[in-house]
């Protein structure tokens, strides 16, 4: 199976970074990074109404009927722009719901926009079976986008391993705190003796598959910073003169702009080779050699276009 993405894809990308372009531009970074973010965010009905909320879920919840690779080319254009709000957050909540049953009921609202969701990779939090259901307790720490959700979806420690599970935000305690990002706010999450009903336990979903789904999506994100950061770089080096002429002409920052590009290009091959996998022993490989190439790239690119 091919690792590069196709025109369609491409299609796609353009139409998302247009999206991006048009509702979140740098003034809306910018006041984001001085102001707390609306919830939802003022861009949140575009994408909705492109479908973006939902490119990867099934047609029967409302969904566009694609799959991963279509949304980690649309979070690729959400971390090109780095779009503030639970928008990435929310995607990756989704995925993990779909991946257990594509025709969750509770997708629906997710994939219309009408629903925010978060997750977390890791969590504190403890079960015990009761009847067909599980009682939650403890905390889960640093979510991203907890308090701009009303579902999250959380691993708990049972007896026989972890199981990952939907929970009600009105169920939850919920306390904002500082982010280092401020694009993208934290809470941690409290349940004290929730109670979870079976139809909100997602069995199917194992952790090993769950890891892989969320590590894929994130390092989608991540090189669409080290793109931006690469694009600003080699822009400002055909502009920026010194000694009378571009820098860009300068065979050292040449060689530091083809180094940023090399680095983009091998984390875009991973990341779309992961988002392809089809099995969960070579999606989780796939996965883990994404993030490596991913965060190289990004801190990377940052370090370098910062230098230029």
């Amino acid at each position: 199976m091919p690792i590069a993405i196709t025109s369609e894809h491409s299609d796609l990308a353009d139409s998302v970074r247009s999206l991006v372009a048009r509702v979140a531009p740098s003034e809306v970074l910018h006041e984001a990074l001085e102001t707390p973010i609306p919830n939802p965010p003022p861009y949140w009905k575009a994408a909705a109404e492109q479908g973006l909320q939902g490119v990867h879920l099934s047609e029967t919840v409302g969904g566009q009927g694609f799959g991963i690779l279509e949304l980690a080319i649309t979070l690729a254009e959400f971390g090109y722009g780095a779009v503030p709000g639970p928008f990435v957050p929310s995607a990756i909540a989704s995925a993990l719901i779909s991946a257990d049953n594509p025709d969750a009921a509770i997708l629906g609202g997710l994939a219309s926009g009408e629903t925010i969701a978060a997750y977390a990779i890791d969590s504190g939090l403890t079960a015990t079976r009761h009847g067909d259901g599980l009682v939650i307790r403890g905390e889960a720490r640093a979510v991203p986008a907890a308090a701009q959700a009303s579902v999250l979806v959380l691993p708990v420690a049972i007896e026989s391993g972890v199981q990952w599970v939907v929970l009600d935000a009105a169920q939850l305690e919920i306390e904002p705190v500082k982010s280092v990002d401020p694009l993208r706010p934290l809470a941690h999450v409290r349940a004290n003796a929730t109670e979870v009903t079976g139809d909100r336990v997602l069995t199917s979903l194992g952790t090993a598959h769950a890891r892989a789904l969320i590590t894929t999506l994130l390092s989608a994100e991540a090189i669409g910073v080290a793109r931006w950061a690469t694009d600003t770089a080699t822009a400002y080096a055909k502009i920026r003169e010194q000694f009378g002429r571009p820098i860009g002409q300068f065979q050292a920052i040449k060689h530091k702009c083809a180094g940023m590009i090399a680095e983009t290009e091998r984390a875009t091959a991973a990341v779309w080779d992961a988002a392809r996998a089809d099995d969960l022993d070579g999606a989780s490989f796939a996965a883990a050699v994404a993030a490596a190439h991913a965060v190289r790239a990004v801190v990377f690119n940052a370090e370098t276009n910062l230098q230029l």
